[in-house]
């Protein structure tokens, strides 16, 4: 499967997620994958994925996840989950539990 299939398989099947902490309106983006879910941070232009690594070291621009983020943004196909600022914290730590697991 090439990228722009991997992307719109992403999309079709709306696994790009937004959660939002309120009322402090902090973000935590994620692509959930067949296998994982990666975390993504667009202003750092990060992804969690192996993929954005070797990207990373070959000197690309991006992952197929940061690219769908752009997309979904832009069609606005984008799965928002509201959290309590209370559930930050527990939340972080299960994001990194999930990297190094």
């Amino acid at each position: 499967m090439d990228e722009s299939q991997k992307i719109n398989l992403i999309l079709s099947e709306n696994r790009v997620k937004l959660h939002i902490f309120n009322p402090s309106k902090k973000e935590i983006w994620c692509i959930v994958g067949e296998k994982n879910e990666y975390w993504l941070d667009q202003s750092l232009n990060f992804c969690s994925c192996k993929g954005y690594y070797f990207t990373k070291l070959n000197q690309k621009m991006s992952c197929y996840h940061l690219k769908s983020i752009e997309i979904a943004l832009k069609n606005k196909n984008i799965d928002v989950v509201e959290f309590s600022n209370e559930e930050y914290d527990d939340f972080l730590l299960s994001v990194i539990h999930d990297l190094y697991h």
